[in-house]
């Protein structure tokens, strides 16, 4: 998946989060695609469990970031690996 598709994936989950208040209408949950569970719904209130979700959002968007950096890093060590021409290297 690349990042511009993410980005997209990440802006509808907001905007879904951002109207999750107008979901307190019986079956309106399963008519717009999200799930909330109802047992935490009962015991927490709507702005708490929308914090959760925002925070699990940024903790992903940080492991996200990680990886990339991660996998940059991983590609130029194989990249300078001695006795192996990179691309567009000699050899």
């Amino acid at each position: 998946m690349n990042e511009a598709v993410t980005r997209e994936r990440i802006i509808e989950l907001a905007e879904m989060i951002a109207t999750a208040g107008q979901l307190d209408t019986p079956g309106s949950d399963e008519e717009q695609g999200v799930y909330i569970p109802t047992a935490d719904r009962k015991t927490q209130p709507t702005q708490q469990c929308l914090d959760e979700i925002q925070t699990h959002i940024k903790y992903l968007l940080f492991d996200l970031e990680a990886t990339r950096r991660e996998n940059r890093y991983l590609r130029q060590m194989l990249q300078n690996r001695p006795g192996r021409p990179g691309p567009g290297g000699q050899g």
